[in-house]
């Protein structure tokens, strides 16, 4: 039994991730991502693609993000623990774009305008996977995208893109601790 109970304990304290569940209409779910991905040109498919960036970030000072809850722009507060996620639509020619995106959390903020975009790279990017510097324009949402929250958790994107493509982020909360959880069936367990 002790065995089961520091394996458990163990379990609950490795950080747990934060995730895309399903892109729809085909789209791509890439882990790990190829280096590339984030580059314009480098990962042209007609395909919405996407991968998971850090994870459980306590944010030291307030995030600017827009919130499809509201919907509108606000800041997520200093002390936000965030997981970032990014998709990609950056077709080889001019083509529009379709899918619905779930998370395995609620979402809380979506970054999708090219300064804010670049901006983030460092805090949020994932190490490993090369991003667009601030000379390239356009990588961002333009006139024709559009996102919608269908669920606290799912978001339906359009777009029409061409080179450099489209790009977003995500950001969901981090996922709670299983330890308080286990942590009282220890407890029961132990009072029997």
């Amino acid at each position: 039994m002790r065995h089961v109970a520091f394996a458990a304990a163990l379990a609950a304290s490795a950080p747990a991730l934060a995730g895309i569940v399903s892109i729809s209409n085909g789209g791509i779910f890439h882990e790990p991502p190829p280096a590339n991905i984030g580059l314009p040109n480098n990962s042209q498919a007609s395909v919405v693609q996407g991968f998971n960036e850090v994870q459980n970030l306590v944010l030291a000072a307030g995030l600017n993000v827009y919130d499809p809850n509201i919907p509108g722009f606000t800041a997520l507060p200093a002390g936000t623990v965030v997981s970032s996620h990014m998709l990609v639509f950056d077709p080889v020619q001019t083509a529009s774009g379709d899918a619905d995106i779930t998370f395995d959390g609620n979402i809380i903020g979506i970054i999708f305008q090219d300064l804010p975009l670049f901006q983030t790279h460092g805090l949020l990017g994932r190490p490993g996977v090369s991003y667009p510097g601030s000379n390239v324009s356009a990588y961002g949402f333009e006139s024709t995208e559009s996102i919608l929250l269908i669920a606290p958790n799912v978001l339906r994107f359009h777009a029409e893109a061409s080179s450099p493509g489209d790009r977003f982020r995500v950001l969901t909360p981090a996922p709670a601790s299983l330890f308080p959880i286990l942590g009282g069936v220890l407890f029961l367990r132990r009072r029997r």
